[in-house]
């Protein structure tokens, strides 16, 4: 048997060009896996002569327990273990879980990729392939006149999807998504595309959090406007969606009633909106049957297993997918040298891939899309790579990078690097950014994210770089938010953020800012990064310790913001040591005053006898502003002056022409005359921000689009 393997593994290696196998190691075992192949089989290709029917797996189980039990019969290691999927849709009803027992080794991986020029798609959706008229006389009169001769139904139960009979009546309709031609179709909704705001919140009483800070008012019901609602015969499956208290918190309420008379809605868990409600804030009403009036609208009832839909274009013409797992698709777990490479993971409600603690997992060259979570979540372990990925129509985050020792800043070294991350937080608007960092010592760099409601990369911890991406068309139906932040906590150092690009960032009521140092963030360096056409370029709110160097701010309303709230209005709520706001807590459950933090940053020692809540010695230098104002520097609250021991500017170039080569077409590299060389000012390495040509991506996207 062995001796096949190794005649399959030298054929195709001469077959293929070594180029075309990428992490493919010479003598590694190889097995075959594919949508027509049997877990019967042997696992490899099948000899055109053979007298027995034999070839691929079917499932990529038999692959990984085909290598299982090889490696426990080896007399001696294995040079490694590849396994090709060969083209097609591989539907997934559980989790494909990968442990310690399926590790490979540094210089021989254990390889699940694609057959070269093949497409593998493994997804967690059924295909649903037959949609029929609506006759029922009781559902068609629920239509507006012109949906009743385009919208169609699939019974779920007829097709052997029983799960919605099982669920809970108010399981979140969050967990059910519905894809056409590889697009994510919207529940039918109202406002389409837009928002109702609460008219009142009738009988609300006044929340007041941990640190004594005063939210919004808390009641089960809310009152709206206008008189859409009298037309819905049921709320039995509707939800609501809102930003219901803040501008930049958003949830899914259950609801219960609805009294169109009072033009009120009943709420069946109104504490699920964390901060209660505000007059005159956001929502709008979900998965409403009448409200099925348009095209890539659909409506799911959870009683009769029915979905209802008005497909964008024919149904005979393109695919509809209901995505249903609720797991992973893969989930590795204390497993290392684990590789995935070229293949594409799609159709979950839950996230495309978790990996937990192990080492050298490296996802290369997938593609990662239409997921009701995010696309890889890295929890732990160390040297996790993500890179060259398409990620996007994703319900939550792209990427989020977890992993290192915050009590002795040992560095985790896992990095996102090279994906195009676009579309996310399709249903959790907030706090599910393009990447999300925590931890020590982990790194960001070259990606593209765009199109997003809220940031585009959120970080928190020690000593990460993030570094040559390019953001853009992010926070754009949110308030108070960046497109990159991080905030309240004074221990979390070491972070760099440099040679980014920022630029055409959006913002509600223009309160956004693109480098967002919230809640006196500290010991940071932004360095050498580009903001262009933005509302704030940086947000230095209250924090010390900063150092803002050698950047470029081109048309943003305001370069640069300070503050000094720890002073101000902040004050009570830092010192009042409770809630979100218990920043000395924060600080003392790490040894901030001891090796290795003494050692690495210095200045943290002695914070607390040092006047912690002052926005002491930061560090404005050597930046370039092209602009309508360059400074907002708020007054302080005590009456005390800026001044030195707080801020020091030294050699910005605020007033003149600096020099573009062509800033008319957004080239804000410098003419070899520029007057700001003599100031001291670096080169920014602008031509190498964002996506690069690699082993695992060849084709870069086309922005014009």
């Amino acid at each position: 048997m062995n001796g096949l393997l190794l005649v399959l593994s030298i054929r195709l290696v001469c077959f293929f060009p070594a180029a075309a196998w990428g992490e493919h190691k010479e003598g590694a075992v190889e097995f075959f896996v594919s949508p027509q192949g049997n877990d019967a089989w042997s696992g490899h290709l099948a000899s055109p002569d053979a007298e027995v029917s034999d070839g691929p797996f079917a499932t990529l189980e038999a692959a990984r327990d085909a290598i299982r039990r090889l490696k426990e019969r080896a007399s001696q290691p294995v040079e490694g273990f590849t396994v090709l999927l060969r083209g097609g849709t591989y539907e997934r009803e559980a989790a494909f879980r990968l442990d310690g027992q399926d590790s490979g080794q540094p210089d021989a991986p254990v390889v699940y990729r694609a057959f070269p020029g093949e497409h593998p798609i493994i997804s967690g959706g059924r295909r649903l392939r037959e949609f029929l008229p609506v006759t029922d006389e009781g559902v068609l009169e629920r239509f507006g006149e012109q949906a009743r001769a385009h919208v169609r139904y699939a019974d779920l139960e007829a097709l052997g999807i029983t799960r919605l009979k099982d669920a809970s009546p108010s399981e979140d309709v969050r967990q059910y998504a519905l894809f056409f031609d590889g697009e994510p179709m919207r529940l039918a909704e109202w406002p389409n595309r837009d928002w109702t705001t609460i008219a009142a919140v009738p009988n609300g009483q006044r929340m007041i959090d941990a640190s004594g800070k005063k939210r919004g008012l808390m009641s089960d019901r809310i009152q709206y406007s206008g008189e859409r609602p009298q037309r819905w015969q049921t709320v039995r499956d509707v939800w609501a969606h809102g930003y219901w208290m803040y501008d930049w918190h958003d949830a899914f309420l259950k609801v219960k009633d609805i009294d169109t008379e009072a033009q009120c809605i009943v709420l069946e868990h109104p504490e699920a909106s964390t901060f209660g409600f505000r007059e005159g804030q956001r929502f709008r009403f979900v998965n409403v049957l009448e409200e099925l009036d348009e095209p890539s609208e659909w409506y799911l009832d959870q009683q009769t297993s029915r979905i209802y839909f008005w497909p964008p274009s024919p149904l005979d013409g393109g695919d509809a997918i209901l995505a249903l797992l609720r797991e992973p698709l893969v989930a590795l777990a204390d497993a290392s040298d684990i590789q995935l490479i070229g293949l594409t993971f799609e159709c979950g409600n839950s996230h495309g891939i978790t990996i937990t603690g192990g080492s050298r997992a490296n996802v290369a060259g997938c593609k990662l899309r239409n997921l009701g979570g995010a696309a890889v979540l890295v929890s732990g372990g160390v040297q996790h790579v993500i890179r060259s990925c398409d990620l996007y129509n994703l319900g939550e985050r792209g990427i989020g990078l977890a992993g290192g020792d915050t009590q002795t800043l040992s560095e985790a070294g896992h990095v996102a690097g090279n994906n195009h991350i676009h579309h996310f937080a399709r249903w959790k608007r907030t706090y599910c950014p393009g990447v999300s960092i925590s931890g020590v010592g982990n790194r960001v760099s070259h990606n593209y994210i765009h199109d997003a409601p809220h940031a585009g990369i959120l970080l928190s911890g020690n000593n990460h770089v993030v570094e040559l991406n390019e953001l853009t068309r992010l926070c754009l139906e949110t308030a108070d938010v960046g497109g990159f932040y991080m905030g309240r906590n004074w221990e979390e150092r070491g972070n760099v953020i440099r040679y980014n690009y920022f630029h055409h960032l959006g913002g509600l009521h223009q309160d956004s800012n693109a480098v967002y140092l919230d809640d006196l963030a500290s010991g940071v360096q932004v360095y050498g990064n580009v903001f262009y056409k933005v509302h704030r370029g940086l947000m230095l709110g209250g924090g010390r310790d900063n150092r803002i160097e050698n950047n470029v701010f081109v048309d943003a309303h305001i370069s640069i913001h300070l503050d000094a709230r720890g002073l101000g209005w902040s004050r009570p709520l830092i010192e009042s040591r409770k809630g979100g706001w218990d920043m000395y807590g924060r600080l003392e459950s790490v040894p901030y005053n001891q090796p290795p933090y003494s050692t690495q940053y210095p200045e943290l020692a002695n914070i607390v006898d040092d006047e912690p809540l002052a926005p002491k010695r930061n560090l404005i230098a050597r930046n370039i502003h092209v602009g309508p104002r360059w400074l907002d520097m708020r007054p302080v609250s005590d009456g005390r002056e800026w001044g030195p021991a707080w801020v020091t500017f030294d050699s910005n170039f605020i007033e003149g022409d600096p020099g573009f080569i062509d800033p008319e077409n957004a080239d804000f590299r410098l003419r070899v005359d520029s007057p700001v060389w003599s100031l001291g000012f670096k080169k920014i390495p602008i031509e190498s921000i964002g996506l690069v040509k690699d082993e695992s991506r060849q084709d870069l996207p086309d922005k014009s689009k």
